[in-house]
């Protein structure tokens, strides 16, 4: 069971990376004293990762090249990861039903 959570741990790290984040960072300057004198905090856009992308889709069996895929097929995997990521933050279990696989 360790590494079935393992697992869905990778995954859902692979899938947060292919399309992108906003990462949250805290930067704290102290005084001699060790008192708390400013604290900045910032989000950053992380953009989407092509290899991340790649990655996923291994892992979901298709080891289909992307130069291989048209416009039409990129943007209905793009949508396909951007629902399956936002189910993910939800916490909601997706279900692949198979029904857009190409024929």
């Amino acid at each position: 069971m360790k590494g079935e959570l393992q697992n869905q741990d990778l995954r859902r790290a692979i899938l947060r990376k292919a399309i992108g984040y906003e990462a949250r960072e805290v930067v704290e300057e102290y005084s001699a004293d060790d008192q708390l004198i400013k604290r900045k905090i910032s989000i950053k856009q992380i953009p989407p990762d092509l290899a991340a992308l790649k990655a996923a889709l291994e892992l979901e069996g298709r080891e289909n090249d992307l130069s291989d895929l048209s416009d039409v097929e990129l943007e209905k995997l793009k949508i396909k990861l951007l629902k399956k990521l936002g189910d993910i933050q939800k916490g909601e279990k997706y279900e692949d039903n198979n029904s857009d696989q190409q024929s």
